[in-house]
């Protein structure tokens, strides 16, 4: 967050009750206006931080009733604000960038679709960063060499010119229409213009050069209040010095770092919150993890969360605690492209592409999701009667040979066999196919799953209803013709939005919260498993762009790799002072090797054993979870 500009509007809290204090200081200034604070607007880093403000709110008001401000994130106000001018979506923008390179012949032998997916995140950025780009590219070229420090040779040349070529080729295209990143400048900037209503931020760990610029014409009109807290500081008594002794850089070693932690606070909290459990395997890690949270509950815990670095580990940990009868209120999500109604959906493409191969056509007429508005018992000996069918005639595929073998035999499979045919027919003839665009691609889709009686099974089924909410919005962003591709193309393309695509299962209310770290912000839990924190995940390391290695994205003014990691620091520090308890775990051998644990964690239990001559490791968790003693 840039500080320096705004730093005349920021009010610092104490790092051990932020939100309290963020209340107490809201009531404060408005007590004259109790119970009514319908007239603020209150920022916080995500929704899940409402509900916890609310009830602070209400406590510092010492009100059994309140009137509420408007609680929300920044992104979410400005959605609410309307534009004059339209917006093109990120999936047409994508689309064009994929015809731009692929006409370009650049990347011949890349994956088009991650290129292109690169490139709008970075388009995006430059925008929110106000990074504007030199009309001409040799200037731009120019000011790469000296952010790389290099002499313009011929990668770091064809770097500037595909960046600067396509920005400027999407901003041709798109003429009158916004992008996302710019309608979201335009957005704030029509906020701060109307501004009517004092205005609080709380929390916030990263803001961007047009949320600065929204904060600073805001305060020119209305009264705006920052309240910042910095997690790494000393002031959650000592945790918060044991703290401070592993993770700011003092000039002196780790011993000595230990001995003045020990004189100054004989006793350590952090054994009290705080265990580390190093797993053999995926098993036991999900074990200890699942063990901890069942103990947790019966001791009547009402606030727990898991934050998984490990989606593997996740996966396992919740599979055991359903099969324990306990749900999990999860906040991740998970994508749709492993939930079963995107898995039919494939296995139709890979049937259309494959020549209706045997053995994948009997997998995929056995999924109830298939002809689900017949009856069942029709649709088994449909299914029956086509496999007994295949094996007596020893057809091998295609469409075409099942069919007449089913009316030479007046088989029960004909019907099924054509509505086959009847979706078969929708898609272009192999030879015959010159491309169409991708919401066209869409729209036969949609219509093959109408005819193999698909769409009505997925309404009914909860992945599958937002699966078909996913893709009838992409059918409506892709209306305009701005490119043709072929089916290869719009498969792959297909593929990576049910990617990025994220269900989430929002009708289960549960004390066990699965989340990341980012939204544990400003939140309070009873106990919290840091699931999967070995060095290669904790902090997460992420794979660095195509595009501007980390020091010239510095000198560009974009967010860096340093500057997420020190956020996500301060969120976990934040998030060890506010919960009752914390278990880390992390697999300490995976195929055979030895995996550290995060380097966070590795300081803080050597400062701590020698200062206290405690390690922090968790000593019962196996041993209960092996005598499933619950």
């Amino acid at each position: 967050m840039n500080f320096e500009a705004l730093s005349h509007l920021v009010h610092p809290l104490p790092s051990h009750e932020p939100l309290a204090a963020a209340a107490r200081a809201v009531v404060e200034r408005h007590a004259g206006d109790l119970p009514d604070l319908t007239g603020l607007t209150i920022l916080l880093p995500s929704l899940h931080a409402v509900a916890p403000f609310a009830r602070a709110l209400a406590v510092a008001a010492g009100r059994p009733a309140l009137l509420l401000p408007t609680l929300t994130t920044l992104p979410q106000l400005a959605a609410a604000i309307p534009l004059p001018q339209r917006i093109a979506a990120d999936s047409a923008r994508q689309g064009l960038v994929y015809v731009a390179l692929r006409e370009r012949r650049w990347f011949a032998d890349g994956d088009l679709w991650a290129i292109s997916g690169e490139l709008l995140k970075l388009f995006d950025e430059l925008t929110l960063h106000h990074v504007r780009l030199p009309e001409q590219a040799g200037d731009f070229v120019a000011r790469l060499a000296a952010a790389y420090q290099a002499r313009t040779g011929e990668s770091l040349q064809f770097e500037a010119r595909l960046v600067h070529e396509l920005w400027y080729a999407l901003q041709g295209v798109l003429g009158e229409r916004a992008d996302r990143a710019s309608a979201y400048q335009l957005r704030l900037a029509r906020l701060a213009a109307n501004a009517q209503r004092p205005l609080y931020a709380v929390g916030l760990a990263e803001l961007a050069p047009s949320e600065v610029e929204f904060l600073l014409r805001y305060a020119e009109r209305q009264p705006v209040r920052i309240f910042h807290f910095d997690p790494l500081n000393a002031e959650f008594g000592d945790l918060g010095h044991v703290l401070a002794a592993s993770w700011q850089a003092s000039g002196q070693s780790l011993p000595e770092r230990a001995t003045k932690l020990h004189t100054d606070h004989p006793h350590s909290r952090l054994a009290e919150k705080l265990r580390l459990f190093p797993a053999h395997s995926l098993e036991q890690e999900a074990r200890a993890a699942e063990t901890q949270v069942r103990l947790w509950l019966a001791e009547g815990r009402q606030h727990i969360a898991v934050v998984a670095q490990d989606r593997l580990a996740a996966r396992r940990l919740r599979a055991l605690l359903e099969r324990a009868q306990i749900l999990v209120e999860d906040e991740t999500g998970w994508t749709l492209s492993t939930a079963s109604a995107s898995s039919v959906i494939m296995r139709w493409l890979d049937l259309l592409s494959g020549d209706f191969f045997h053995q994948d056509l009997l997998d995929f007429l056995k999924s109830p999701l298939v002809f689900a508005d017949w009856p069942h018992a029709k649709r088994k000996e449909a299914v029956y009667e086509l496999e007994l069918l295949i094996r007596g005639k020893g057809i091998v595929s295609r469409l075409v040979h099942y069919r007449v073998a089913a009316h030479e035999r007046e088989a029960a499979c004909a019907d099924l066999l054509e509505r086959l045919f009847e979706a078969q027919k929708l898609w272009p003839k192999r030879g015959q196919n010159r491309g169409q665009n991708l919401g066209a691609w869409l729209d036969t889709l949609n219509d093959t799953l109408d005819v193999l009686g698909i769409t009505a099974a997925l309404k009914n089924d909860l992945a599958g209803a937002q699966l078909l909410a996913t893709l009838a919005q992409l059918r409506e962003e892709l209306r305009e013709e701005f490119g043709k591709f072929q089916l290869n193309e719009w498969r792959r393309w297909l593929d990576q939005q049910l990617e990025t695509a994220t269900f989430r299962d929002a009708g289960i209310t549960s004390p066990v919260v699965f989340t990341h770290l980012p939204a544990t912000r400003l939140r309070r839990f009873d106990g919290v498993v840091l699931l999967g924190c070995d060095a290669e995940k904790l902090p997460a390391r992420g794979a660095d762009g195509l595009f501007f290695n980390q020091s010239v994205r510095a000198q560009l003014g974009l967010p860096t790799r340093e500057e997420s990691t020190r956020i996500a620091l301060g969120d976990v520090a934040a998030l060890l002072a506010s919960s009752g308890e914390t278990l880390v775990t992390w697999q300490r051998m995976v195929n055979g090797e030895e995996h550290l644990v995060s380097p966070w964690f590795d300081l803080l239990q050597t400062v701590h054993q020698l200062a206290y001559d405690d390690g922090l490791h968790d000593t019962r968790l196996a041993g209960i979870a092996a005598r499933g003693a619950i």
